[in-house]
């Protein structure tokens, strides 16, 4: 039997990933979150902020870090992570944020976003931060649950102001410690 965990290799995302994070994004977010959306315009709305020109210019940002995770070689996933970014719960200098996390769905389970998660976790360290944090879907059990594994606590709440469904509103603000 072949270790799944060696099957995954990661690396830092460079402008010409543009097209690539474009389509892993917009995918990866439809697929877990098209639900909640009160119509399809609010929903298109949101995958527009996943178009390749959008990741270039992030690619780009001096304290914006993307890596690309594959599996086999097929790319799968991305963690962007933006250093400088106090939380808006705790508001402590020193954070580090991590704002966008996909993965494809049959990608979920094999350490991919482990991976994702510790070279982040690098980076925030050598920039010299002193947290990471993060927002996500209150409704979002299983996201909860695997932050919580990665060493994340709940800090705070937030809604969203974009027209989802009013139920599904509710945000967490999720912190970890650096170090």
């Amino acid at each position: 039997m072949t270790d799944r965990k060696a099957r995954v290799t990661v690396r830092r995302a460079t402008r010409r990933d543009a097209d690539l994070l474009s389509m892993i994004g917009t995918a990866a977010y439809a697929a877990t979150y098209a639900d909640i959306w009160e119509d399809a315009a609010g929903l298109v709305d949101k995958l527009a902020t996943f178009r390749a020109d959008a990741f270039a210019d992030c690619l780009q940002s001096a304290n914006a870090h993307t890596w690309i995770a594959a599996l086999d070689g097929a790319p799968v996933g991305f963690l962007t992570l933006v250093t400088g970014v106090p939380s808006p719960a705790s508001k402590r200098d020193g954070g580090a944020e991590i704002t966008r996390f996909y993965l494809l769905g049959p990608a979920s389970g094999q350490g991919i976003g482990g991976a994702l998660f510790e070279a982040a976790l690098a980076e925030a360290t050598a920039a010299g931060a002193r947290y990471l944090w993060l927002d996500l879907m209150a409704h979002a059990d299983w996201a909860v649950k695997a932050y919580t594994r990665l060493g994340f606590r709940v800090t705070g709440r937030t809604e969203m102001t974009a027209a989802v469904r009013m139920e599904r509103r509710a945000k967490l603000v999720m912190e970890r410690e650096v170090g």
